[in-house]
């Protein structure tokens, strides 16, 4: 007989970190409740709560070996799906100022590629298989419940889909909804000190957009990196496979260099990365939708931005 700590737990939000949470508590408490804003699609589509999933994402070694110790036999099931997997130091081809390519070197593991989207329906589909986890959508966290001494949380307060409030307790809650806004709206209400945050600003631009791999591919790699040269030369690129025999190719810049967000714009400044490997491969296909493209600001704010850090208010 498995052994709780309590007997409910909260996560606040089902991306990738609340899903995984989840995964982990539901060895510890009898009941999970994972509380999530955005109705979720049944197929890998992009969603709201998750800006960034339109960019290029690939699964890597690390966060592989996580996600099969959660879900045992969670790489096949992924492969199943249509991720691509890619041989590490072969299947990749790195330009980098020196070496177009770098050479190949078969690193002895493997890591996959598809759309963020698809990575988060394998997860979210094999959580909900347990049944000690309850996921439920479109429901909105309101704030966090306190004791009235302020010394504990002891639930959330929500919105469930048809608008109607409730209230429920819980031994242990993680803020998995990616700024962090309860926790940082409940020690605003407790008029405890904000934990101290550091803002790095970001001068980058970049716009992803998805192709048809052609039937003429190369056939000696199925991704490319090409890195940026030295200076003020500032143009790099991605490109790596997804499901359904696609392409997605992010491009970014820096110091104003601002790729167009349409299509005949995109592919012109794909023709003026530092290499044409990736402008040749695609050149005769057309994207599958207009790229998608984010500019984070010159200062970005830590709670939202992925490159900036916080320090917890337990370590002050």
């Amino acid at each position: 007989m498995p052994s709780f700590i309590g007997q409910q737990a909260v996560v606040i939000g089902a991306g990738m970190g609340g899903l995984t949470a989840a995964r982990a508590l539901a060895d510890h408490f009898e009941r999970v409740l994972v509380l999530e804003r955005d109705v979720l699609p049944a197929d890998p589509l992009d969603r709201n709560g998750i800006p960034q999933g339109r960019h290029v994402h690939a699964l890597l070694a690390g966060g592989q070996r996580a996600l099969a110790e959660l879900f045992p036999g969670f790489e096949d099931g992924l492969a199943h799906a249509g991720a691509a997997r890619l041989r590490v130091g072969l299947d990749v081809r790195v330009e980098r100022p020196g070496f177009d390519p770098f050479p190949q070197r078969d690193l002895g593991f493997d890591a996959h590629a598809m759309s963020r989207p698809l990575v988060e329906l394998a997860v979210r589909r094999r959580v909900q298989e347990l049944s000690a986890i309850d996921l439920r959508q479109g429901c909105r966290v309101q704030e966090l419940v306190h004791r009235p001494d302020g010394t504990a949380v002891t639930g959330v307060r929500y919105t469930d889909p048809a608008g109607r409030t409730e209230t429920v307790g819980s031994e242990l809650v993680i803020d998995a909804s990616g700024r962090g806004m309860p926790t940082l709206d409940l020690l605003g209400a407790l008029g405890r000190v904000p934990p101290d945050e550091t803002t790095i600003g970001v001068d980058l631009a970049y716009a992803s957009a998805v192709f048809a791999i052609p039937d003429d591919a190369p056939v000696d790699w199925k991704g490319v990196f090409c890195f940026p040269g030295a200076g003020r030369a500032s143009r790099g690129s991605l490109m790596l496979p997804l499901e359904g025999h696609r392409w997605i190719v992010t491009v970014g810049g820096r110091h104003g260099d601002i790729p167009p967000g349409d299509e005949a714009g995109f592919m012109e400044y794909s023709k003026g990365l530092r290499t044409p490997t990736i402008y040749n491969a695609r050149r005769a296909t057309a994207p599958r939708s207009l790229p998608r493209r984010d500019r984070p600001q010159r200062a970005v704010p830590a709670a939202w931005s992925s490159a900036a850090h916080r320090r917890h208010a337990t370590d002050r």
